[in-house]
């Protein structure tokens, strides 16, 4: 298989991955927005405590703990594949960028799992502590700015190629660009919060049609 073909593998499995969480049973047990991704969220044991009331907890704690161990055995690897096969797929890609984008790449992989492991430190002591909650945030700051960067990487080198490719490089670009801005201007609040979960999703998603499109092409188009 070329290197877009299996790229475009490793998307159709992040995107099933990522549809997964929301199958987990007990996931909205406390609201519609008591969820995995709201759950990462958290700013504080204030936080935790208003998510994760005592009338749900059994349902809603046990669900979190599944999602947190399918983050880190299933979603943080299939993405990680992804985007590194992508970046091997490029051509011609400069040494340099390859290099960069593999090295912000795993930073940001790093970064998710860390992240992870905290919330599950969290739940295993509800509400947690706030030294937990606050290295838990700073790994999601640089999760964010790790894997938006390398997307935004990509982006630009996607609108060097022909045709439609340069419209889908531009959509993926622009929103590894809007996660940075999002993440590290604190005046959005919680625009900048929506910025950051929706930027990547949109600029995957159009990352996944452009591998599934570039795998129809002969073998000496890569």
């Amino acid at each position: 298989m070329t290197r877009w073909r299996w790229a475009a593998l490793a998307a159709v499995m992040t995107i099933a991955v990522g549809l997964a969480f929301a199958t987990i049973p007990g996931i909205g047990a406390c609201s519609a927005s008591g969820s995995w991704v709201a759950f990462q969220r958290v700013a504080s044991v204030a936080d935790v405590n208003a998510m994760i009331r005592p009338d749900c907890a059994d349902t809603f704690v046990p669900a979190l703990r599944v999602s947190m161990w399918l983050d880190s055995l299933a979603f943080v690897p299939v993405y990680g594949a992804f985007l590194g096969l992508v970046l091997f797929a490029l051509k011609p890609l400069p040494r340099f960028a390859l290099a960069a984008g593999l090295a912000l790449l795993a930073i940001g992989m790093i970064a998710d799992q860390f992240e992870g492991f905290r919330l599950l430190a969290v739940l295993n002591a509800i509400p947690g502590t706030e030294s937990m909650i606050d290295a838990a945030n700073a790994a999601s700051f640089v999760k964010k700015m790790g894997l938006s960067l390398v997307t935004l990487l990509i982006g630009v080198m996607l609108i060097r190629m022909r045709g439609i490719t340069q419209m889908f490089g531009a959509v993926i670009a622009l929103g590894g660009l809007a996660v940075v801005l999002a993440s590290v201007s604190k005046a959005l609040g919680d625009v900048g919060e929506q910025i950051g979960q929706f930027g990547l999703l949109i600029a995957w998603l159009a990352l996944a049609v452009v591998a599934v499109g570039r795998s129809f092409r002969k073998p000496d188009h890569g």
